[in-house]
Formats: C-alpha cells, structure tokens, sequence
C-alpha cells in the first residue's frame, strides 16, 4: 500500500503488507525484491489476519469503546 492509504501505519506497525511510493520505479524495485528475496508472503497474511482480530474484532473493539467511553464520563 501507499501512505495514501488511510491504515498504512497499522500495516506498517503489525508487519502486514509493504509501503510502496505510488511511482513505476518503487513499485517495480519492490515487486523484485520480492520475487529475488523470495519473502514469504504467507507471514504476511498471517499477521493480517492477527492484526485484524486485534484491531477489528468485536470483544476487542467493545473493550476500546468502553475504555475510551470511561476516561470521557470521568473527565
């Protein structure tokens, strides 16, 4: 992704993708690392699955909203 995108630090932060200027030479330079480095993208798709239970499933979420949700009421 680019840092275009919204969540590109939580990619970033949990190790979940790669973040690529938006210009045919970044890009083209990553892609063949890939390939030449021979990364194991399934770690990647490990860890977005990770990320997305720690970030987006709902008891997690609940927790936040709750937690964020006190510290407002007791201000």
């Amino acid at each position: 992704v680019s840092k275009n995108v919204a969540n590109f630090r939580e990619i970033y932060e949990d190790n979940c993708g790669f973040i690529v200027n938006t210009n045919f030479n970044d890009i083209k330079k990553l892609l063949l690392k890939i390939e030449n480095d021979k990364i194991d993208l399934n770690s990647f798709s490990n860890n977005a699955k990770l990320s997305a239970i720690k970030r987006y499933e709902i008891s997690n979420v609940a927790k936040k909203m709750k937690k964020n949700y006190l510290k407002i009421i007791n201000e």
